[in-house]
């Protein structure tokens, strides 16, 4: 029995050896580099430029009110110069609207019932 595990511990020693071996070197290719101007890149970027009319997304907001801290879910959506209108919701229930436009304010409270 002691010969059979000199036999595995001769095998296991060469294997590892063997599997030690250094990879073949990888050719390194050298590349001049590319030169670019600010300008041209500028001006690639506004050309591929995409024009946005609307956007729409999901938002998070902790607030802090008198030492109470609050967490709420919203939906902010806006139309380019027009409006931006954002609805906020607490533990699923929505708490208030808040519309912006260029030259006034709309807010609408639930929770409290204040226009």
């Amino acid at each position: 029995m002691k010969t059979f595990y000199k036999y595995l511990f001769l095998i296991s020693i060469s294997a590892f050896i063997v599997s030690c071996g250094s990879v073949a070197d990888i050719p390194v290719v050298k590349s001049e580099p590319v030169e670019t101007k600010s300008k041209a890149i500028i001006k690639n970027t506004i050309k591929n430029q995409i024009e946005v009319n609307t956007y729409s997304s999901k938002l998070k907001v902790g607030l802090k009110v008198n030492g109470k801290k609050h967490n709420l879910k919203g939906t902010l959506r806006i139309q380019k110069g027009e409006k931006i209108w954002v609805s906020l919701r607490k533990t699923g229930f929505e708490f208030s609207r808040i519309l912006f436009t260029p030259d006034s304010l709309f807010m609408v409270n639930y929770i409290d019932k204040v226009q």
